[in-house]
């Protein structure tokens, strides 16, 4: 449960010393640790991958993470309650692909 509660400890020695203090206890909800993790198919000429996202459909996309040596790819700074939008690109050594086709992961 989720909360806090206060108490006393009140303590009586024999020889009729008497000593008291209060506590607080406090609980607070768990962190729970959120990721998103994508995959996508390998482009015959790419030697490595960009990831970009948005919390908007159809962007600003931002960069999430570069030079990708595979195909897939576990976004770890996402948060509960959000909905994100990803594209990605392919490089071949010297451009970078169009966007992607856009994928929409929700965070619970």
């Amino acid at each position: 449960m989720v909360g806090s509660s206060t108490f006393s400890v009140t303590v009586r020695g024999c020889g009729g010393h008497i000593s008291s203090r209060r506590y607080t206890v406090s609980i607070a909800p768990a962190q729970t640790a959120h990721s998103v993790s994508l995959k996508w198919q390998s482009s015959p000429t790419a030697v490595s991958y960009d990831l970009y996202r948005s919390t908007f459909s159809g962007g600003p996309y931002g960069l999430v993470a570069s030079a990708i040596l595979g195909t897939s790819f576990v976004d770890q700074s996402v948060t509960a309650g959000e909905t994100y939008f990803y594209v990605a690109t392919a490089w071949d050594g010297t451009k970078e692909s169009d966007f992607s086709n856009q994928v929409i992961a929700v965070v619970p």
